[in-house]
């Protein structure tokens, strides 16, 4: 995760964007780590691989809506 500059770059998405896409990005994080821990320990995967995977498409199509000056 440090290695991938996560963390920093979830701070810097706090400090600039709307509330409502700052909270999706942490819970992005969480769930980013609840994949990486759930593979690291050999459990069953696909469910927080797919928790991940929607919100990570939440997460882009309100950074879309955000960038092209829609309301959040």
């Amino acid at each position: 995760m440090t290695d991938h500059d996560v963390f920093s770059a979830r701070i810097q998405l706090h400090l600039v964007a709307p509330p409502d896409l700052a909270e999706m990005s942490r819970e992005l994080v969480h769930l980013l780590i609840g994949y990486r821990d759930a593979v690291s320990s050999r459990e069953p995967h696909q469910e927080a691989d797919l928790a991940f995977t929607n919100h990570r498409n939440a997460v882009t199509q309100a950074t879309q809506t955000v960038l092209s000056g829609g309301v959040q």
